[in-house]
């Protein structure tokens, strides 16, 4: 611009700056003598020559019939604000557009002069649009960097050079490096991961992440453009609007995406063009903009799966300190997102043996103590726990079906199922197990909530058993993850189907008999030694401490020189076990080995039975330590045992029910644990 320009530029802007004095001290009758042809003219001029956005809005007012407002000089505002925002800056915002006719938001009503409120909304939006349309700045809507500089009064130093006919701008809006020519680096950002899944309905999910470097200038970010790939479903189908925000969480720009914001290139990609913003990377500094979304509420399974968002290479336009536009990426940069169904859907409910389930074992029925029950019934019999896991989604249980497998030749039946909370021991509720299927089905509605116990619940199941009597009958509660064994749904009352295969473990119900338990864990020692055969090996010697209690009767036991002892000399009684599973061979007397217990003193007789054996009498109980020594041989060779880490298991006791009338062997503690000795070296 020439000298004679300014000056004349000067001139011209203080006679409307003179006529705006005169204006402002005019009364509105003078004010509405002049046309609204006149009063644009005046507008525009003062707009042509770059006065600020608060003079103008300030001579349109008193043009128009309206009332200036004064402009303190500290900054009005410090946030940025858009739609959704409410707050104290909201209703500052709205009394200045109101003070100018051309951008009030109402005549009357919630927003008009004097009602102005602290919310946000549409027709705050479109007063913006009208002041960012009288200011020249691009009609975001939002109060963003460039509108909320102008209402503060912050202004910009631009100046125009001609060189060989380019015309190039120096000092951009925030730029501290005005003159320094610069380039902008831009790569991949670590967050959001690739495959990150985005669900319906949310909103303000990141789905790429875009590093900026600014290299020598300052560099004023602009422009992003997103290439959300060949298929249209992307966002008329899924996604509904797009964002850029910075590392804050501020939004920079966001459209909604529809066919008048989503264009196609020649290479037939959908592309949404994100503008209208100003953010200023400081020269050397490295700063990350993600670009977010909102999903559609509602999206069908066959748009669902990994979508591709990417930044074509020139996607991203900024500006350096010499007023030049500089582009990224060198090359495009990509994200894949994994678009899925709300989280309640996918929900999942797994079903598994509870850690504190019972153990197999025996139960005599005449030891139960319930009022209701006679001798031969056992009332509530805990048969197993089970532990339901839900994840995503609180799960409601509307159907819970358990089978109770009788198994074995006693009498004893089970007649009516429980389902107690373990949690604090109240009653879920109850069925009737029916006599041919042996089936207990449960029909009230209980749930499974993931801010209970990390969404775990532990149900116990106990049942009323009738008519046992000296025959065992075990039972076994079992439930699958079928539709039919467990009906579940989520929160949306959608069925899911669970997953587990639940099997609780045998317990054996008798009317009379033993009770075997354990004084502690079993102990193993080994020495070395050398054996008969020309064979070196080794010999452990193992013990465990009995209690026994008699229920319902007498019982009786075979002693060590018994043609049947209680233990020791059957395959079932004893056995050696490799790496705590696979069975080496039973260790029998017969071979390297020797079994050891005594007869206790107290509460027993060997009157009328035989030799070699001793009855506990109904009642009593005893201690009885058990002690077996044993070569590291296999029993039907003689030969050592394969070289690894050996237990020695109890498998079984023999006794006899001399009040009752049968001879019985207790097996429940084959193959468990708590029975098994722990492991050493062999041979």
């Amino acid at each position: 611009m020439s000298i004679i320009t300014k000056n004349t530029a000067k001139i011209v802007l203080g006679l409307v700056l003179a006529l705006t004095i005169v204006a402002v001290g005019a009364s509105s009758a003078s004010a509405a003598q002049l046309s609204s042809a006149q009063v644009s003219a005046i507008i525009g001029l003062l707009q042509s020559f770059g006065a600020e956005a608060s003079t103008i809005a300030n001579v349109q007012a008193s043009l128009s019939g309206g009332t200036p407002v004064v402009v303190s000089s500290g900054a009005m505002f410090t946030s940025y604000l858009q739609v959704g925002d409410r707050g104290a800056e909201v209703m500052k915002l709205q009394q200045v557009l109101n003070a100018n006719p051309l951008t009030k938001l109402a005549s009357s009503g919630a927003g008009s002069p004097g009602n102005e409120t602290t919310y946000f909304g549409p027709i705050t939006k479109a007063a913006v649009i009208k002041y960012q349309a009288l200011s020249g700045l691009p009609g975001t809507g939002m109060l963003d960097i460039s509108t909320l500089a102008k209402l503060n009064g912050v202004t910009t130093t631009t100046t125009t050079t001609t060189t060989t006919g380019t015309t190039v701008t120096t000092g951009t809006t925030g730029i501290t490096t005005p003159g320094v020519e610069g380039s902008i680096t831009v790569t991949l950002g670590s967050d959001p991961s690739s495959g990150t899944t985005i669900r319906e309905g949310e909103s303000d999910k990141p789905v790429i992440g875009i590093k900026i470097e600014a290299v020598t200038s300052d560099m004023d970010v602009q422009r992003i453009k997103v290439n959300l790939g060949t298929a249209s479903s992307i966002y008329t189908k899924v996604l509904s609007k797009i964002s850029v925000v910075d590392d804050t969480g501020r939004v920079l720009a966001s459209l909604p995406l529809d066919s008048s914001t989503v264009v196609q290139d020649s290479s037939n990609n959908y592309q949404v063009t994100l503008s209208g913003f100003h953010y200023v990377v400081k020269a050397g500094e490295v700063k990350v903009l993600k670009i977010t979304t909102d999903l559609k509420s509602s999206i069908s399974s066959t748009y669902t799966g990994s979508k591709t968002i990417q930044i074509d290479t020139n996607g991203v336009r900024s500006t350096d300190g010499v007023g030049i536009d500089q582009y990224g990426p060198s090359s495009a940069i990509s994200r894949s997102v994994t678009v899925a169904a709300t989280v309640i859907d996918s929900a999942t409910l797994t079903v598994s043996l509870g850690s504190d389930s019972p153990k197999a074992g025996e139960v005599v029925a005449n030891q139960n103590e319930d009022g209701d029950a006679t001798a031969d019934d056992i009332k509530e019999l805990t048969l197993a726990t089970f532990k339901l896991e839900a994840k995503q989604d609180d799960i409601k249980i509307t159907n819970f079906i358990v089978g109770v497998a009788n198994n074995g030749t006693g009498a004893a039946t089970a007649t009516t199922a429980y389902l107690y909370d373990a949690s604090n021991g109240s009653l879920i509720s109850s069925a009737t197990i029916g006599t041919n299927t042996g089936v207990a089905t449960f029909t009230d509605d209980w749930y499974v909530r993931l801010n209970e116990n990390g969404g775990v619940k532990n149900v116990i199941l106990k049942a009323d058993i009738r008519d046992a009597n000296t025959t065992a009958t075990a039972f076994v509660a079992s439930s699958s993850n079928t539709a039919v064994s467990i009906t579940a749904e989520n929160s949306g009352g959608t069925t899911i189907t669970p997953t587990g295969t639940v099997s609780g473990n045998s317990i054996t119900v008798r009317e009379s008999g033993p009770i075997f338990t354990l004084n502690g864990k079993p102990s193993i020692v080994k020495s070395q030694t050398a054996s008969q055969n020309n064979y070196s090996t080794s010999t452990i010697q193992v013990t465990f401490n009995l209690h026994i209690k008699a229920v319902g009767g007498d019982i009786s036991f075979g002693t060590t020189a018994s043609g049947t002892p209680a233990i020791g000399s059957s395959t079932s009684y004893i056995l050696l076990k490799k790496e705590g599973s696979t069975a080496a061979g039973s260790i029998t007397s017969g071979l390297a080995s020797s079994t050891s217990y005594s007869q206790p003193s107290s509460g027993v007789t060997t009157s009328g039975i035989g030799g070699n054996s001793w009855k506990l009498y109904s009642g009593n109980e005893v201690d009885l330590p058990v002690t077996f020594y044993m070569e590291a041989k296999n029993n039907t060779t003689g030969v050592n045992v394969t070289s690894g880490q050996y237990a020695v298991q109890l498998e079984g006791i023999k006794w006899t029910d001399e009040t009752n009338g049968g001879n019985s062997t207790s097996s429940f503690m084959s193959g468990n644990i708590d029975w098994r000795s722990p492991e050493v070296t062999l041979p």
